[in-house]
């Protein structure tokens, strides 16, 4: 095989990995020196076909940004002879092995095993929280770092409704399965394969997780061939994993026979849902896979709590012993007891002999007027301080908010004077959090899909969330019922929530009219080309028709009057009048700025903000020359823009950057965050002058950041 010297920019080093129609090379890129992998279709394998397969792999990669998925950087052409085959360039992973050999290669124990996994869930929900689906989830494709952390990769067969560039019969070809038949679900074996949906691949997990705690797959197909080993995972129930290893028995078994059920409509919906029960499995809590009896969850509540069930067996054995030493010498005293000689311990105790007692201890034996009263332990972690003031980003102090729900995104953050952040959870559902005393105040129920947008509508006494299928559920209180729905139109790429500012801030002189409506709008692109614009409480909605190809992020800016949209196909930045729905203006950028991580307005709403991974650029709406700056180090994998305060947050490893939108210049920079906790997304928190991150262990960080004032 011969291996090119360079491809790009980039020094080709060797070769990592051949497949049937690709090869992976370890590459040095020098600005910044790092190395990369390129993936670049083979020569032979370079036909129409395959070459929109593998554009559709990238445009795909290209949406997944998540520490536990592999990035991509950028994508091109390599020009061989007369041949032009294109490649794209992507995060290399150091010291990478399948995550089967690395658990035996570690001497991983069965509960550092479940840990790991539970990271891998997570990682193939982000992708299904975008309605992507791998379909080729394997342990080869599965790779752990030297570190110890997961890197999901290779999407060249995965599917994503809104982005198919290939119809069913280029994806797969008729009589050939496609992927790896001991880890493909029942129903993708059949003569004709059904669609794919999240639930493939949760039993592909269900199978990578079986081997990794039994040794062995859950159907044994050697010797078969292709189409008998088809048909026996589709008739045969898998195999228990207890009759391999007995220390599965019980509820870990529960879980990996739902993940690993014939029928999809039996197993786990999605990669977070089998995640959230095996965390519930290693934190002794009650499955969701099956009905928990009484006695299962006592016994649950006794190894959850091991050292105070002790201590409380212990205090119940002394007052136990007690309690019989003092019947016994009763009972002594009573048998001894003689006229004359010994008086009635009754009678010491103030009560006739015989008698009962009528006050406070006739009642000892009742049962609790409020059994299901939760009593909550103090806050451990600084005994005798009022949780709510353990730590404040006012004070330059970091506050970390533990969220059950796994969040995967930061939504929205409040630019009132609340200090609120919307959370999007693995489960579909979103939470508002009050970031001050770090308690939930609010949640809205899961919808179909992944939430995809968040805001604070009706001067900030709502919230709506939008759905990938771009419903949207408004709700003003904190119950499980919203106050209003909107159908979707299906296939939402991104959405925007405009800040709910007073009528009065409409106008620069305060005198409250700035010649446009007031009450909160909501934009949604779908994948017709269109952006639809709705008003709460408004029925219908006004229709935008894109001239530049479907549009991934959506923003506003502080006043409402302005909305602008990315659209990557045609490398288009558009900004629309908010009341009319007209185009203002559109900017072609060049592609030597690379992907748009995250777009917004300036607070005086006169340019747009870009955030790349390399740079922030401000682009005047004026015609004037776009000014950039700079991160150094780069490589941000995640931006926020401030429309109010008038920042950008841009996280690059383990550097925060805050950066003034104004001048571009840089306020901070090395801002601590907590290094065993990677960043999923980032915003701003104008209230507190803090950085919200999402962490994806299930935390949300604020950290203290330089004050910025917007401009009056």
């Amino acid at each position: 095989m011969n291996v090119p010297d360079q491809i790009g920019s980039y020094r080709i080093q060797r070769i990592l990995g051949s497949g049937g129609s690709a090869t992976v090379y370890a590459a040095l890129q020098t600005r910044p020196r790092r190395t990369v992998a390129i993936k670049m279709l083979r020569g032979a394998a370079s036909d129409a076909v395959s070459i929109r397969r593998f554009q559709r792999e990238i445009e795909i990669l290209g949406r997944l940004r998540h520490p536990w998925v592999g990035q991509v950087y950028e994508a091109g052409v390599h020009q061989d002879g007369d041949r032009q085959i294109p490649y794209y360039v992507m995060e290399y992973v150091p010291g990478a092995k399948p995550i089967t050999e690395y658990c035996e290669s570690a001497g991983l124990d069965l509960r550092d095993r479940i840990k790991l996994f539970v990271k891998v869930c997570a990682a193939v929900q982000h992708g299904h929280h975008r309605r992507i689906v791998h379909r080729d989830l394997k342990p080869g494709n599965i790779l752990i770092d030297d570190r110890g952390e997961p890197k999901i990769i290779d999407f060249g067969i995965a599917r994503a409704p809104d982005a198919e560039t290939l119809d069913d019969a280029e994806v797969t070809e008729p009589g050939r399965f496609t992927g790896t038949i001991q880890y493909m679900a029942p129903e993708r074996l059949g003569s004709e394969e059904q669609d794919a949906d999240a639930r493939g691949d949760v039993y592909a997990l269900g199978a990578v997780l079986h081997r990794l705690l039994t040794g062995r797959l859950p159907h044994d197909l050697s010797g078969l061939t292709l189409f008998t080993a088809a048909k026996r995972v589709r008739e045969r129930e898998p195999e228990r994993p207890s009759a391999v290893n007995p220390a599965l028995r019980g509820d870990l078994e529960t879980i990996l026979l739902k993940a690993l059920a014939r029928a999809p409509e039996d197993r786990y919906r999605s990669a977070g849902s089998l995640g959230r029960d095996l965390l519930r499995w290693l934190a002794h809590k009650p499955i969701n896979a099956r009905r928990a009896g009484h006695w299962h969850r006592l016994r649950l509540l006794v190894r959850r709590h091991r050292t105070e069930s002790i201590a409380a067996l212990l205090v119940l054995m002394i007052i136990g012993a007690a309690a019989t030493a003092l019947l016994i010498q009763n009972a002594m005293l009573r048998g001894l007891a003689t006229p004359g000689i010994a008086p009635s311990t009754d009678r010491l105790a103030g009560v006739e002999p015989g008698a009962t007692n009528g006050g406070a201890d006739g009642d000892a034996g009742a049962a609790d007027p409020d059994p299901d009263r939760v009593v909550r332990p103090p806050d451990s972690r600084r005994p005798g301080r009022d949780p709510s003031r353990d730590g404040d980003p006012e004070r330059g102090e970091n506050v970390v908010i533990a969220v059950p729900g796994q969040p995967v995104a930061l939504i929205e953050a409040d630019h009132g004077s609340g200090a609120r952040v919307i959370l999007a959870l693995a489960d579909g559902a979103a939470e508002v959090h009050d970031a001050r005393n770090r308690r939930a105040i609010a949640r809205i129920p899961a919808g179909a899909t992944g939430v995809i947008g968040a805001g604070f509508v009706n001067d900030g006494a709502g919230v709506a969330v939008i759905d990938a299928g771009g419903a949207i559920r408004i709700t003003g209180r904190a119950a499980e019922a919203a106050d209003l729905q909107i159908a979707g139109a299906g296939n939402a790429f991104a959405a925007v929530v405009a800040p709910p500012v007073p009528a009065g801030a409409l106008a620069p002189d305060g005198s409250g009219d700035a010649g446009i409506d007031t009450p909160t709008w909501i934009a949604v692109s779908h994948g017709d080309l269109t952006i639809r614009m709705h008003r709460p409480g408004v029925a219908g909605a006004r229709i935008i028709r894109s001239t530049q190809g479907a549009f991934t992020r959506l923003a506003s800016d502080a006043a409402g009057a302005q909305l602008a949209a990315w659209a990557p196909g045609s490398r288009a930045l558009v900004v629309f009048d908010a009341a009319s729905g007209q185009e203002r203006g559109v900017a072609r950028l060049p592609d030597a700025d690379g992907p748009v991580l995250a777009i917004g307005f300036v607070p005086e709403g006169t340019a747009v903000l870009t955030a790349h991974p390399d740079m922030v650029v401000r682009r005047p709406l004026d015609g004037a020359p776009p000014t950039r700056r700079a991160l150094d180090p780069g490589s941000a994998t995640f931006a926020a823009v401030d429309p109010v305060l008038g920042r950008v947050v841009c996280i690059a490893g383990s550097i925060v950057h805050v950066i003034d939108v104004r001048g571009l210049e840089m306020l901070a920079r090395a801002i601590e965050r907590p290094e065993s906790d990677p960043p999923t997304s980032a915003a701003s928190v104008s209230a507190l002058q803090a950085v919200a991150i999402v962490g994806s262990r299930g935390t949300v960080v604020l950290l203290p950041a330089p004050r910025v004032h917007s401009p009056s």
